[in-house]
């Protein structure tokens, strides 16, 4: 508000300011007023306050008011010391791998954490050197001056630089990452043939249970049909049991797969919209109302392992999950007959 009309020209008191300079001023304050308010607002205190035009209460504190250097050579120390106390209390957890992930038990699972490892060493490189050169900075540069701080529109060469190293960075993550996202969706899946042992499970999602369907002895599944669907009566899905495919197909609120097994996940929703998720596997997957997904491991690790809906569903999302039981063949098959003799 105030440069417009400074701009025009100076007081006859300073001769030092050149008049070329005013017109300058002027010109392009009123042609271009967002693209050089700031230089020539730079330029002009810089000018006025060593003429005299701008008081010297505007020019900064007097040395007078300044802190003692004694005060700034302790201050710059502490606080580069707590930057970098910050820096290590925060990197402690990851070294010492504290709250870390659950046992993997499938070579994907595995994958993804070294994929994770990687990305994080890399990151934490960068995350430790730049609280490492802040400190310095701090330490370093951090002095008593009256006069103002040094204004710098930036380096382009150091720009490019480290624009340039950070894309090949992001770039490299995206695509080792997808390799290894790929790898349980579709890509072993279009690779290799289906083996004479794979199991298929169709896990479907609805507020707020998970529902596992096995195909039976003949290896398919039946047909689904809405006006069958009726929970109270045992059939949730809406299978049609007058089907020859339907018949034998087996209903259960928990999942049953052979450990060293090749396993199938077809993944539906009933209602809106949730999400699968095994910490153990290291697989998540959205479940999508009117979608299909598919999902591929092979569970190495006999046990029991918790299955979450890690998408938020409705109220009651917190108590949304079911359990994945890895067995032996044997007791895997003893089982399938077990659930399936509740059909007769």
């Amino acid at each position: 508000r105030d440069l417009k009309p400074l701009g025009r020209g100076l007081p006859t008191t300073n001769p030092e300011y050149p008049k070329k300079r005013s017109h300058q001023l002027s010109t392009s304050y009123v042609a271009h007023p967002l693209a050089t308010l700031e230089r020539e607002f730079s330029y002009c205190y810089t000018k006025w306050s060593c003429t005299g035009v701008i008081p010297h209460h505007r020019r900064g504190p007097p040395a007078s008011q300044a802190l003692p250097d004694r005060e700034y050579k302790r201050m710059a120390p502490l606080l580069a010391i707590l930057i970098w106390l910050v820096c290590l209390a925060i990197s402690v957890p990851f070294f010492t791998r504290t709250w870390w992930f659950p046992e993997a038990i499938t070579e994907h699972a595995r994958m993804v954490d070294h994929q994770f490892m990687m990305t994080l060493i890399g990151t934490g490189i960068a995350f430790i050197l730049a609280h490492v050169a802040l400190g310095y900075a701090v330490w370093k540069f951090g002095r008593p001056r009256a006069e103002a701080a040094d204004y710098s529109t930036g380096n382009e060469r150091w720009e490019i630089l480290w624009t340039i190293a950070s894309a090949i960075l992001f770039v490299g993550i995206t695509l080792t990452g997808y390799t290894i996202w790929a790898e349980a969706r579709f890509a072993r899946a279009q690779s290799e043939p289906a083996s004479a042992t794979r199991v298929t499970v169709e896990v479907t999602g609805q507020q707020f249970v998970w529902t596992m369907r096995y195909p039976g002895e003949d290896n398919k599944f039946g047909p689904l049909k809405l006006e069958l669907i009726d929970d109270a009566l045992g059939n949730p899905l809406g299978v049609d049991r007058n089907h020859a495919d339907g018949k034998d197909d087996i209903i259960v609120p928990r999942m049953a797969v052979p450990v060293n097994e090749e396993i199938e996940v077809i993944l539906r929703s009933k209602d809106v919209l949730h999400d699968f998720f095994v910490p153990e596997l290291r697989l998540k997957l959205d479940a999508v109302p009117g979608l299909t997904g598919m999902l591929h491991f092979k569970p190495e690790k006999v046990g029991t392992y918790e299955i979450v809906c890690a998408e938020l569903c409705g109220l009651g999302h917190y108590k949304m999950r079911s359990y994945l039981d890895v067995m032996e063949l044997a007791d895997y098959e003893k089982w399938l007959a077990e659930q399936a003799s509740y059909l007769e």
